[in-house]
């Protein structure tokens, strides 16, 4: 007897974890160590960051947001409060990780 695909018909559903699913994977994945990776990894990741230091993200609520406040607060810099969000969330949830990029990128 064939196992059947339970994502079959779901769109985009199926490739997306359910509410129930998500705090679990990330929990995962806020466990996995920077070490794992190896001293001569995390350089050759620090040098390709260092040439092209730029992050694309997919969020239309945040950008709406933040075009929001562009348009008014005076002076509002869209890519530096979102660096300033996104650099606040990934050291507090991922220590270690932060941790050694502080350490390679000075």
């Amino acid at each position: 007897m064939q196992r059947e695909d339970k994502r079959l018909g779901r769109g985009l559903e199926a490739l997306l974890p359910s509410v129930e699913e998500a705090p679990k994977r990330a929990e995962e994945t806020s466990k996995t160590t920077v070490p794992a990776l190896g001293e001569e990894k995390l350089r050759e990741l620090a040098e390709s960051v260092k040439k092209n230091p730029r992050l694309v993200i997919w969020s239309p609520k945040a950008l709406l947001a933040l075009k929001i406040l562009k348009n008014t607060v005076p002076n509002f810099s869209i890519s530096g409060e979102a660096s300033k969000l996104l650099e606040e969330a990934i050291r507090s949830k991922y220590p270690e990780a932060w941790k050694a990029a502080e350490e390679l990128i000075r």
